[in-house]
């Protein structure tokens, strides 16, 4: 990959993970931003905002900073899916801690099924070599 290809998708990643802080900072504070509410006025528009949101996280984090992998099952998982799952595990327990925030197992299942959709599409890119 070329390095400045390679710098402005590392780029692109940062700033989402970035994002990503700043979202989770929000909620916990109790005022997250105003596009952010507009999708929970939709039915079902935080779970898909969880799925998005993990997908993508998962597919950067995967492809971009830590494409190695373990095996658990006899499958190889990525290290970065499974510090994903780790940390959003963590984050949402956390919820039941904090007044602004409302731990829903369910908000945790479509983040697994983000995590799970963003390993199985880094895996694509990286088997492929698609993009990058």
């Amino acid at each position: 990959m070329r390095k400045n290809v390679k710098t402005i998708y590392m780029s692109t990643g940062i700033i989402f993970l970035l994002f990503f802080a700043f979202v989770i900072y929000s909620a916990d504070k109790g005022e997250l931003p105003l596009f952010i509410r507009r999708m929970y006025m939709f039915p079902g528009g935080d779970k898909i905002g969880h799925f998005v949101l993990l997908f993508l996280l998962t597919f950067l984090v995967d492809y971009l900073f830590l494409p190695k992998s373990f095996l658990i099952v006899r499958k190889p998982v990525f290290i970065g899916s499974i510090l994903v799952a780790g940390f959003i595990s963590f984050e949402e327990l956390t919820q039941i801690f904090i007044s602004t925030r409302t731990f829903d197992l369910i908000d945790l299942l479509f983040s697994f099924m983000g995590i799970i959709t963003g390993d199985l599409s880094a895996r694509i890119f990286i088997n492929r070599k698609v993009g990058i």
